[in-house]
């Protein structure tokens, strides 16, 4: 399952040559950015060694690169899952995984490209010369963090620290090595001669995009949600689409074309579109999934998912959504076409998947929270306009995350509120999810660090560790159920 998070086997295998230790089938990791680079960081840490979590050593931090590091996930529980949620896990987690190319196609139309050769020179990092395999080692460790070579928290674009010479000579070592298959020296060379302005040039696509006030941002964006479009033109093409998600817009010859992505439904008569290979293996492994569902509506949740990966249609995303916000099956999934925060518009969403089982102690606190959403609707300081005119039970649970995806491997991200579509918030509720094991672990260290470092005097210090993991949880509970789970949208916006 593991497999499923931001690790993938390029990455595994390059352990052997570099300093990051294997991380333990009961272990996950993920990335937390640095946004204070200028902060004094301590030194990186030596190789750890995995230790067993019966024994109450817990280590945090895994590794460093640039101003990304590396958090471990404690999968606490998963042994005591029946073996029908096991399985469903599993193959859910492969699911996830199989999506994984297209989170980074969609940042960049050169990100699977850039991460192709990075895996291929890591792979057989042995071969290279050692000063330039740790400067690409701590590249490809930021790219995959980012989901590529931009930042995710201001979409800046970052270049390594090697040059592009060092690069082909690691490339060309890699090659003699058995890497890049099918190609030969001149065949890499113009491949990455091509990539070059990508990767190297700072000034080349400099900013992912940008979201400033009287400007067109979709015109000069680097992220691959729109090719040769103008802003005016994309919100003309979705005035009349409620909800556009899945699809790229591109401008040919003066004609504008959807690019929907979507498997193909032969029975439906509708054709595969963009990312139709990836999709139809994501599709595979949620039919090796759907025995295992632990109710029918789960089953159906899981359908109507399948059906929405084939057709692209947001009719098929809006049934999906329905029966998932109605379904507390102990293992979940938030799987395909999520957030949209990745795009200028904010109406094109990434792919992303979140694999987790329920942690039963720590639902009780923030379905505790929830169950009061009445009243904080009622409590809420702002006009009566804005509230809602019904409170629909919200599900909330803590869950411990055995695997994340695409773009949910960009993010540290602590806690859910999902259906984002505003008329299923209204008549359906939401489902309020707080990860437990991310909570843990940024509490742990990151928040240890802090506290350590701006606490008044010893006694914060203290205060922190005996009821600091406490509040966070609570505090997370009431941002996803009296924060996101409340209020109504303003009827000129509906």
């Amino acid at each position: 399952a593991n497999e499923g998070m931001l690790w993938n086997e390029g990455a595994k295998r390059f352990d052997q040559a570099a300093t990051l230790s294997p991380v333990a089938s009961a272990v996950g990791a993920t990335a937390v950015q640095t946004t204070m680079p200028s902060l004094q960081m301590p030194a990186p840490l030596a190789t750890p060694k995995a230790k067993p979590v019966e024994t109450g050593e817990r280590r945090y931090l895994l590794d460093r690169a640039g101003d990304v590091g590396f958090i471990q996930l404690y999968i606490d529980g998963f042994e005591k899952l029946p073996l029908e949620q096991k399985l469903l896990a599993y193959h859910l987690a492969q699911a996830a995984k199989a999506g994984k190319p297209i989170a980074f196609d969609q940042v960049h139309r050169r990100g699977l490209e850039i991460k192709d050769v990075l895996e291929q020179i890591m792979a057989h990092a042995q071969s290279v010369d050692a000063a330039a395999a740790k400067k690409i080692r701590d590249y490809f460790l930021q790219f995959s963090a980012n989901g590529g070579n931009y930042y995710s928290h201001n979409h800046d674009k970052f270049v390594p620290d090697f040059n592009f010479e060092e690069l082909r000579e690691a490339a060309r070592a890699a090659l003699r090595d058995g890497a890049f298959p099918g190609s030969d020296a001149m065949a890499l060379d113009a491949r990455l001669e091509d990539l070059k302005r990508a990767i190297f040039d700072a000034a080349y696509e400099p900013v992912l995009f940008t979201t400033k006030p009287n400007q067109d941002n979709v015109a000069g964006t680097a992220v691959n949600f729109y090719r040769g479009v103008t802003q005016a033109e994309a919100e003309a093409n979705d005035k009349d689409k409620p909800y556009p998600i899945v699809n790229r817009l591109v401008k040919e010859n003066g004609v504008i074309r959807e690019e929907i992505y979507r498997a193909g439904d032969p029975a439906r008569r509708i054709p595969a579109g963009r990312y139709a290979k990836e999709l139809g293996e994501v599709i595979g492994h949620l039919n090796n999934a759907l025995p295992h569902s632990a109710s029918p509506k789960q089953k159906e949740a899981l359908e109507r998912l399948i059906s929405f990966f084939k057709s692209g249609d947001p009719v098929d995303f809006r049934e999906y959504n329905r029966a998932w916000v109605h379904d507390d099956s102990p293992v979940d999934a938030i799987l395909g076409f999520i957030e949209t925060y990745g795009e200028p518009l904010g109406r094109r969403a990434s792919f992303e998947g979140i694999i987790s089982f329920k942690d039963p102690i720590f639902t009780k606190v923030i379905q505790s929270v929830a169950d009061e959403s009445g009243y904080f609707e009622k409590k809420a300081p702002w006009p009566d306009a804005y509230k809602k005119k019904k409170v629909v039970p919200i599900t909330a649970n803590a869950v411990t995350v055995l695997a994340n995806a695409g773009d949910a491997a960009n993010k540290l991200t602590l806690g859910v509120n999902l259906p984002n579509e505003q008329a299923l918030r209204e008549t359906e509720g939401s489902k309020n999810i707080m990860i437990g094991n991310a909570l843990e672990s940024v509490s742990a260290y990151q928040g240890a660090k802090e506290m350590e470092e701006f606490a008044w005097d010893k006694r914060e210090v203290e205060l922190y560790r005996k009821w600091g993991d406490a509040a966070y949880r609570l505090h997370v509970s009431l941002h996803e159920t009296a924060g996101h789970a409340s209020g109504r949208m303003s009827d000129r916006l509906q």
